[in-house]
């Protein structure tokens, strides 16, 4: 798969409630998440993504624009989801960067903004 596909393959999986989007990450990965300052590899991203859906369902992320080049991506996307403590809905504009190895995300940094008001 070219890295565009790899990275729609992403936002499908992401898309799907409890879908496994782990199996799209190689054994190494560079994670960074801003602006809470977290990062680590493979393990903390895991422990992240599996924490946000405790406190979440219905996440959504919407394409708004998706720049593929050889091994790196830049999507855009709106975030979407319910919070499942009190039903309310919440959103975020994110930034991710990605880099693909064999077939396999590598790197994610994304960068996330609240809407105000």
């Amino acid at each position: 798969m070219d890295t565009e596909t790899i990275i729609r393959a992403f936002v499908e999986q992401y898309n799907r409630d409890g879908s496994d989007v782990y199996a799209l990450y190689g054994e190494t990965v560079d994670w960074l998440e801003m602006p809470s300052g977290r990062r680590g590899g493979r393990r903390e991203l895991f422990d992240a993504l599996k924490q946000v859906r405790d406190y979440f369902t219905d996440m959504k992320l919407e394409i708004l624009s998706l720049i593929a080049s050889g091994p790196h991506a830049v999507l855009e996307s709106n975030w979407t989801a319910r919070n499942k403590a009190d039903d309310t809905q919440i959103a975020a504009r994110i930034i991710w960067f990605f880099r693909i190895e064999e077939g396999k995300i590598v790197k994610e940094h994304d960068y996330s903004v609240m809407p105000q008001g």
